[in-house]
């Protein structure tokens, strides 16, 4: 920032310098002739010139208007200029000297004279004059002064409150309505017009989901473990602040976890990309029974619902010693044991899972975590399986000596 503004100011003082120059030389070039025009033509008619037009004559004029006119400063009245050709300025001094007198060329104009013509009638004749100016600028006033214009105007311009954009604006009225002072919370977001999209979604999302102070939001905007949150764990940020409204940190780890699915029989929990979802323990045990097969590859996880009239008393079994192991509750298993396990069963097990889940997860989020289904083609009946692959899936057990994952 700071060579930035060093190359602002030095491109200012270069361009108003250039303007001063053309200004002041186009101004005393002006006034000049504007004095020249007035005293000259009276001047040369005082000396008979326009009656004589003698060369000698000519040239000895011409010689003594270069010598009145050599160094003419400002504020410095000469008898021959009225009025004086200048007042204090950033002129040093100029010299005039005379390309053409009476018709007689005595001279070509160089480069960097400014050019004057003066042109009157004397006695129904046309008469003219062509001069040039070469003026001297006063370098150091001129540089000085310049600097000091811009240095003025550029301390005016920060003064000026910057425009703000309207996402900005949007972020100020947050957090003024946090309690912040509009003073407060335009300092806090000066930086906000350089937010990427991520940044502008995170101060809406941490202004409207946290209680937390607005130095400390402003804070974690800009933190770079904020900026991986990727289409992926954003999602599971967002719903990380609306579990844990004030604890970014919390927040964070929901969204850092990896996108697995722990089912802990110990306390009949779910724990999805990091949620921990605590189930009823029936559906919880048909959930972890559905995770067993997908994890041992059982037919690629698929179980075909039994015929709408019938049971499958083998799949009653597994289920009885799950939960028999893991101390599921009584009428289950009793169920189990009397009528085998039946279609009916298992929907409403699942429809279960899936409520607890979606209301802890929304709809978006528990989609890998629910279930997937398939016709079976040969008996017309539905199959299915957790959507999560196997990998993703770690069940662990309370059995002392037993695997913690499997």
């Amino acid at each position: 920032m700071r060579a930035k503004g060093l190359i602002l100011l030095l491109a200012a003082w270069l361009a108003l310098t250039l303007l001063s120059v053309w200004l002041v030389n186009s101004a005393t070039l002006t006034i000049l002739q504007s004095a020249l025009q007035q005293s000259l033509p009276q001047r040369l008619a005082d000396a008979g010139i326009n009656q004589l037009g003698n060369p000698v004559l000519v040239e000895y004029l011409k010689n003594r208007i270069e010598a009145d006119l050599a160094e003419l400063q400002p504020g410095v009245s000469r008898p021959q200029l009225k009025p004086p050709l200048l007042e204090p300025s950033l002129v040093k001094h100029c010299s005039v000297r005379v390309l053409r007198l009476q018709g007689i060329t005595f001279a070509l104009r160089q480069s960097g004279e400014h050019f004057i013509q003066l042109d009157w009638h004397y006695n129904d004749h046309h008469e003219q004059l062509d001069l040039t100016v070469s003026c001297t600028l006063d370098w150091p006033r001129l540089l000085i002064s310049q600097l000091l214009l811009v240095l003025a105007g550029l301390g005016l311009i920060s003064c000026i409150p910057a425009p703000l954009s309207a996402q900005r604006k949007t972020l100020i009225e947050r957090l003024t309505r946090s309690g912040l002072s509009r003073r407060r919370a335009r300092h806090l977001t000066r930086q906000a017009d350089h937010f990427n999209p991520l940044q502008w979604r995170l101060s809406e999302l941490l202004t409207s989901c946290t209680d937390m102070p607005p130095e400390e939001m402003m804070g974690w905007i800009d933190n770079p473990r904020l900026a991986y949150l990727d289409s992926h764990r954003l999602p599971w940020f967002v719903l990380g602040l609306q579990r844990h409204r004030d604890n970014i940190e919390a927040a964070l780890a929901i969204a850092e976890a990896e996108p697995d699915l722990i089912l802990d029989p110990a306390d009949c929990t779910a724990h999805c990309h990091g949620v921990a979802v605590p189930l009823p323990s029936t559906p919880f045990f048909y959930y972890y029974w559905y995770a067993m097969r997908r994890v041992d590859h059982e037919n690629a996880g698929w179980f075909t619902n039994p015929h709408a009239n019938g049971s499958d008393t083998s799949a009653a079994e597994e289920l009885i010693a799950l939960m028999e192991r893991h101390d599921g509750h009584h009428k289950a298993v009793k169920d189990l044991r009397d009528k085998g396990l039946r279609a009916k069963t298992l929907d409403q097990n699942r429809s279960k899972v899936k409520d607890e889940i979606v209301n802890a997860l929304g709809e978006e989020l528990a989609r890998d975590y629910l279930f997937e289904m398939a016709r079976d083609p040969r008996t017309a009946r539905y199959n299915y399986r957790l959507t999560l692959s196997p990998e993703r899936i770690q069940l662990r057990s309370e059995i002392v000596g037993a695997p913690v994952t499997r």
